[in-house]
């Protein structure tokens, strides 16, 4: 891990012993795979990789698509499937298809809300899905070109950068062909759900999954609540807030029992934002994190805040 990273007191630790290490092919270009500080409250993050050419990009694409795939059908078959609720990107995908972004981790919030992240049952069900995804990726029917390294898992705490404790475990894959990469899971712990969960059918190379699942009018709150209140403000919290108030109900009770059980109190009411105090981004950070956006931020939080106007 780079000086960087320590020097602000991002110190990794190893999930489990005896990871084997992976030796690129000199032919090949791979993704860096690397983790870097970015802000007050966000956790370290992977940097987007550069690629030569559209195929090479598709390619590697394609490989994270099957590496998320394992670690999903790890999550849902796993012993801990109840207890392991999704949200985010994925979510949005599996509900609205190519409209969503794409999508690049695993989001789930850990039940019940009173288990502590630095219990050692939390341990177990890190340890427990990075070994199952891993058997994923190496089943004989089921794994495809795409391996998980368990052994070379790491994770990290999250309880200052987000309004839940957690923990980001980081699962480094390699496919056939070469490519490298990670797979990023948080696990929210002392989440509560104001909403029961549903279940979603998600879709995973080859088929689909079922996955407990937050709703999406709880997901359009969540959004709300971290549009306003988050420091630094998201770009892909605009768009997906934007894409759920296409499609959900914007239920106003639950938006405000959101704000409600932040652990960081004080936030403004999503509802009743002045225009002013309406978020803004630089078009580079815009285009960044939503590069599939039909035009400019400004767009995007103007149609947001009438939809939110008509409910």
């Amino acid at each position: 891990m780079s000086g960087d990273m320590k020097d602000v007191g991002w110190e990794p630790h190893r999930l489990t012993g005896g990871g084997r290490p992976v030796v690129p092919d000199e032919d090949v270009v791979h993704e860096a795979v690397f983790l870097e500080p970015v802000g007050y409250r966000e956790a370290p993050r992977r940097r987007v990789p550069r690629f030569a050419t559209a195929a090479e990009e598709a390619r590697r694409r394609e490989a994270h698509r099957e590496a998320l795939g394992h670690v999903l059908r790890a999550v849902s078959g796993s012993p801990w499937a109840d207890e392991l609720v999704l949200r985010g990107s994925l979510l949005l995908r599996a509900w609205y298809g190519a409209e969503a972004r794409e999508p690049g981790d695993v989001d789930l919030v850990v039940l019940p809300p009173e288990l502590p992240a630095s219990d050692h049952w939390s341990r177990r069900i890190l340890e427990g899905v990075a070994a199952l995804a891993e058997h994923e990726s190496r089943d004989g029917e089921r794994g495809g070109d795409v391996e998980i390294d368990a052994g070379g898992a790491v994770w990290w705490e999250l309880f200052a950068y987000s309004d839940s404790p957690g923990r980001r475990l980081s699962l480094p894959w390699r496919s056939h062909d070469g490519w490298l990469g990670s797979v990023q899971i948080d696990f929210s712990f002392g989440e509560p759900l104001p909403q029961e969960p549903d279940v979603a059918f998600v879709p995973v190379p080859g088929g689909e999954v079922p996955l407990r699942s937050v709703t999406p009018e709880l997901s359009l709150a969540w959004k709300l609540h971290w549009l306003v209140n988050e420091i630094p403000r998201q770009p892909k919290d605009l768009y997906d807030a934007w894409l759920l108030a296409r499609h959900a109900r914007v239920d106003r009770e639950l938006v405000r029992a959101v704000a409600g059980t932040a652990r960081i109190a004080g936030g403004r009411d999503p509802l009743d934002v002045r225009p002013k105090e309406r978020p803004s981004f630089p078009a580079h950070e815009w285009y960044a994190a939503c590069p599939d956006g039909a035009g400019p931020p400004e767009r995007y939080v103007r149609e947001l805040a009438e939809r939110l106007r008509e409910c």
